[in-house]
């Protein structure tokens, strides 16, 4: 996922249309429209900042996402980079609750993995 897939993902969840990112972005329409079209990379860097504002990430989540896909898993993917973001935007009680089921995840899942070896 590039940068410009990884700002469309996020306005299609955050907002309910691009019109609606465009004016809560203070942004003209035909700027988003025409950036996602031809890529964020072409656009004004005032303009892409105030999208990350918009989006409530950072300028550096665009950039690990564009690396992320040319150079494989040598850094975090674009989904990872994204689940950091959110990750770093909840209260330390949900983050404690993420880390619980995140481990109790990895337990189950390392099991299921021991039994399926156990059977090959």
């Amino acid at each position: 996922m590039d940068s410009t897939e990884l700002i469309l993902k996020l306005i299609n969840e955050k907002y309910k249309s691009i019109r609606q990112f465009s004016i809560a972005a203070d942004i003209p329409y035909s700027t988003v429209k025409s950036g996602l079209k031809a890529g964020i990379k072409g656009m004004a860097v005032e303009t892409v900042i105030k999208m990350c504002t918009a989006l409530d990430i950072q300028m550096d989540t665009l950039t690990i996402s564009d690396s992320s896909s040319k150079k494989g898993n040598s850094q975090l993917s674009a989904d990872e980079y994204y689940l950091v973001e959110r990750y770093r935007s909840l209260s330390n009680q949900s983050k404690q609750e993420i880390m619980r089921y995140i481990e109790y995840r990895h337990n189950t899942d390392n099991v299921e993995t021991q039994k399926n070896q156990k059977f090959k």
